[in-house]
């Protein structure tokens, strides 16, 4: 997709449940040049169903280490931190977590 820089998917808890999800972090060329909705789509269409991921948060930069690799384990932190909840749109239910 062209306006996404950079992402990462990994598995998250769903609420205080020990049931797991996908979410999907997007590194956006351009702040609000996507729509949540627009982009589950985008997902829907080209990946396999169980790909597609549930939780989707936007951000203007992924953490990386030296090696410009994504630490998915600082987002998984946020998550269980619950500092990037409010910024996760949840396609289940169509709103951003609680």
């Amino acid at each position: 997709h062209h306006m996404v820089i950079n992402s990462a998917a990994f598995e998250v808890n769903i609420g205080n449940t020990s049931e797991t999800a996908l979410k999907i972090c997007i590194e956006l060329k351009k702040k609000n040049s996507l729509s949540y909705s627009d982009f589950h789509l985008y997902l829907k269409h080209n990946l396999a169903y169980f790909m597609v991921p549930r939780f989707i948060e936007f951000k203007d930069k992924l953490p990386r280490n030296v090696n410009d690799l994504v630490q998915k384990f600082l987002l998984k932190k946020e998550w269980k931190n619950i500092s990037s909840r409010r910024s996760t749109y949840d396609t289940k239910t169509k709103k951003m977590v609680q």
